[in-house]
């Protein structure tokens, strides 16, 4: 019987080694970088990283809410200096017939949600949305009509959990080897997926033709292949030299100023009602750091956006 069952094993690790190399060590020969990338760093274990739970500060570890609460007054206190949004409400007569979503607009895209998205702070599984898309739609659709017609939303959907990510393997500081990943409500991604569509009409004329990111089919792949074609063009003329200069903004994101933002949207003659609504969407936003199963007090931000929101994907950078 042990002769039995240890040719059984010998088999099944056979078995799983074919299958783990037919799953990981042939696709790294696809062309996707990111297959490749995450595949290698699986078979080298550099995947698997120990984590983040305790820094040294002012002469003691913090741990739990203790470190929570920490990382949240730091990542809070980037934009304390900026003044808050200070916007009067603009007066709508009616709502444009192509600012109405319908019910099957909003079922198609539950049903595109993605179940391996982490949720935010409404705590509503994905899988919740994406498997009653057709009974939700309709509720759903009312409240996003009724949010861009009054100019309102709702206060968890403007708050966001934040995951501090650490830039170095072993973090020193809170304020310089941090990086914030906010986790914002799936719906108010959705509703902001909708008005950044209509915002880009207006905002597109405006925008550099050299810019390569948040751009539909575009890369940094395509902003190297276009530097580097100029810079062997001009190689090719006797004497010529060539200076490049490359800025990286600390903290950008963290600290757009949601006055200069609205302000550069009103110069692009954006309709009043989306004016409006973004106002809304910038005004009193709320974060707290959750890390692990510890959660810091919720904190008011006076400035910046969070990723993945409307202001992050759509390709909007150069208004702030």
């Amino acid at each position: 019987m042990y002769n039995i069952y240890r040719n059984k094993v010998r088999k099944l690790c056979k078995s799983a080694r074919q299958s783990y190399y037919d799953k990981k060590i042939l696709n790294t020969s696809e062309s996707n970088p990111k297959t490749w990338y995450d595949n290698i760093k699986s078979i080298s274990g550099l995947s698997k990283s120990e984590p983040f739970s305790s820094i040294f500060h002012d002469g003691e570890f913090k741990r739990g809410p203790e470190l929570a609460e920490l990382i949240a007054e730091s990542f809070c206190a980037v934009s304390n200096e900026l003044a808050p949004l200070c916007f009067n409400k603009l007066h709508i007569t009616s709502v444009p017939d192509e600012y109405i979503i319908s019910t099957q607009q909003v079922e198609i895209e539950l049903e595109k949600i993605s179940l391996q998205k982490a949720i935010g702070p409404e705590n509503i599984p994905n899988w919740v949305l994406k498997s009653a898309a057709p009974l939700l739609a309709g509720p759903i659709c009312s409240i996003f009509n009724a949010s861009i017609a009054q100019g309102c939303i709702p206060t968890l959907w403007k708050s966001a959990d934040v995951i501090p990510a650490p830039k170095i393997s072993n973090p020193k500081s809170v304020d310089s080897d941090l990086r914030p990943i906010s986790l914002t409500p799936v719906l108010s991604k959705l509703l902001e997926s909708f008005v950044s569509g209509w915002l880009f009409g207006y905002i597109k004329p405006s925008i550099d033709p050299l810019q390569f990111g948040n751009m539909k089919n575009c890369s940094t792949t395509h902003a190297l292949i276009h530097m580097i074609d100029n810079w062997l063009a001009e190689l090719e003329n006797p004497g010529s030299t060539i200076r490049c200069c490359m800025i990286d903004f600390s903290k950008a994101f963290d600290r757009i100023d949601h006055n200069i933002l609205l302000h550069k949207l009103q110069q692009l003659n954006i309709p009043p009602i989306l004016l409006n609504w973004c106002a809304e969407l910038l005004h009193d936003r709320y974060l707290r750091v959750k890390l692990g199963q510890n959660k810091s007090t919720w904190r008011q931000i006076n400035a910046g956006v969070p990723q993945e929101s409307l202001w992050y994907s759509m390709p909007s950078r150069h208004l702030v």
